[in-house]
């Protein structure tokens, strides 16, 4: 708790002294538990729960039944991350010790080379250390471990994991028996939020503004975890419209278009032409 509260404040966009942290007893019931303090899609950390610490996403619907006393700890908005990342990028010197001291473990099941150099790149560059595997086979997993076990073996080494894994939900099981953050770099078809900070970025650069964009998503919108993390994200902010491009065979999970775009009332269309749709895209 203390490592990951240090880590976050330090990005200076976590925990606002005002309502940041939420203290008193809560209710599961569903699965999901009544958090008006937060917005749809916003992370959040459970602490001093028996059966749910550890990170979600409002409104969790798979959460145990259960009453307890704790604390909510209410995650930044993707913005506050961006900003951070401009600081980084305008003066990369002031950041170079950050992470004096620090070991990350990148633990990735599956291959990958941009999303584990990254990580690797980034920690080496703000002063810290990296050490893991790069596939599957390489680990105990080949000889049965499974996730939680390495996590608990590998939280108690490092202080950070950033996992990569076929299999959607893994990082989150990791993240609830892990003594340190987990970081998730992808998990099966369903999210890459570390993909998603860059492409945040990336538009930030581009356009100057992350609102009132009508942005194109094409290719394979069923399966793709970066565009379901994009969208997600993106849906925070005003003036947001979506032109999703793809064969039909292919579109946009249900579930999102339900407890995403139809929720917040953010326009979108659904065609299978990119020829058409680019004359009216800003992205």
């Amino acid at each position: 708790k203390v490592m990951l509260e240090q880590v976050l404040h330090y990005l200076k966009n976590w925990f606002p002294v005002s309502d940041g942290k939420h203290y008193g007893t809560f209710t599961v019931k569903d699965g999901k538990m009544d958090l008006p303090f937060l917005q749809i899609g916003q992370y959040y950390r459970v602490v001093g729960s028996v059966f749910n610490d550890g990170l979600h996403q409002y409104p969790s619907a798979d959460l145990a039944t259960e009453t307890f006393t704790g604390c909510i700890w209410a995650l930044a908005v993707p913005k506050a991350v961006v900003d951070l990342a401009d600081e980084i990028i305008a003066d990369p010197p002031r950041f170079a010790h950050a992470a004096d001291g620090k070991l990350l473990a990148t633990l990735f099941y599956e291959p990958s080379t941009r999303t584990r150099l990254s990580f690797e790149s980034a920690m080496l560059g703000l002063g810290g250390s990296v050490l893991g595997f790069s596939a599957a086979g390489s680990s105990s997993t080949s000889k049965g471990e499974t996730v939680a076990d390495t996590t608990r073996m590998a939280s108690s080494y490092v202080d950070v994991i950033a996992m990569r894994h076929p299999k959607e939900g893994a990082p989150k099981v990791a993240s609830m028996v892990s003594a340190v953050p987990v970081i998730n770099a992808g998990d099966g078809s369903h999210a890459h939020p570390t993909q998603t900070l860059t492409d945040l970025l990336t538009i930030k650069c581009e356009k100057g503004r992350l609102s009132d964009l009508t942005v194109g998503l094409c290719g394979d919108l069923k399966f793709g975890r970066t565009v379901h993390s994009l969208i997600t994200a993106l849906s925070r902010y005003t003036g947001i419209r979506f032109v999703l491009i793809s064969p039909k065979e292919l579109t946009l999970p249900e579930y999102i278009k339900s407890e995403v775009l139809d929720r917040k009332g953010i326009e979108y269309i659904e065609t299978a032409s990119l020829e058409e749709s680019l004359p009216e895209l800003d992205i």
